[in-house]
C-alpha cells in the first residue's frame, strides 16, 4: 500500500511529466511547417496540460483526505519509470532527430506514461483517484494510436 506522502509525490511527479510533455508538444507545434501538423501537436499539448490540471485538482482532494492506494509496482519503481519518461521528453526536442524518430520517441513516451498511470493503482479507497488514473491511461493509449497514425502516414511532418 502506498503511503499518503508517496501518493502526493506521485501526483507531483506525474503533473511535472504532463507539463513537460505539453511543453515538448508545444515546441514541436512551433517547429511544424504546415497547419494540420501544427494543430496535431498543439492538440496533444493542450490535452497534456489538461491532464496536469486534473492531477493538481485531484492532489488537492487527496491532501485533505485519507486515501489508501494499492499499487501494482513499488513507489521506487514508479519513480524510476517517471524519470525515464522525463529523459525521453528531454530527448524529443533534439533538432537532429528525424520526424520519424521524434514520432517513435513520442510513442514510447506515451506508452510508458500509460503504463505508469495503469500501474499506479490497483485500487483506491477514493474512486475519483481510480477514475483519474484510468482516464490518463486511456488518454495515453489514444495518444499512442494518434502518433502511430501520424508515423504511418505517407509524409509524416514536423
Amino acid at each position: 500500500m502506498l503511503k499518503s506522502s508517496e501518493l502526493l509525490k506521485i501526483f507531483d511527479v506525474a503533473r511535472t511529466v504532463e507539463l513537460e510533455l505539453a511543453a515538448c508538444y508545444d515546441e514541436l507545434a512551433s517547429r511544424s511547417t504546415d497547419e494540420p501538423t501544427r494543430a496535431f501537436w498543439s492538440g496533444l499539448a493542450q490535452e497534456e496540460f489538461n491532464h496536469a490540471k486534473l492531477l493538481e485538482l485531484q492532489q488537492r482532494l487527496v491532501r485533505h483526505g485519507d486515501t489508501k492506494v494499492v499499487a501494482k509496482v513499488s513507489f521506487d519503481d514508479l519513480m524510476a519509470n517517471y524519470a525515464a519518461i522525463r529523459e525521453r521528453i528531454a530527448s524529443a526536442s533534439d533538432p537532429s532527430l528525424t520526424v520519424a524518430d521524434v514520432l517513435r520517441l513520442c510513442i514510447d513516451i506515451e506508452a510508458l506514461a500509460r503504463l505508469c498511470h495503469a500501474d499506479t493503482l490497483v485500487s483506491a479507497a477514493t474512486s475519483s483517484v481510480d477514475e483519474l488514473f484510468t482516464r490518463l491511461s486511456k488518454d495515453d493509449a489514444e495518444h499512442v494510436a494518434r502518433l502511430q497514425g501520424q508515423l504511418s502516414s505517407k509524409t509524416p511532418r514536423l
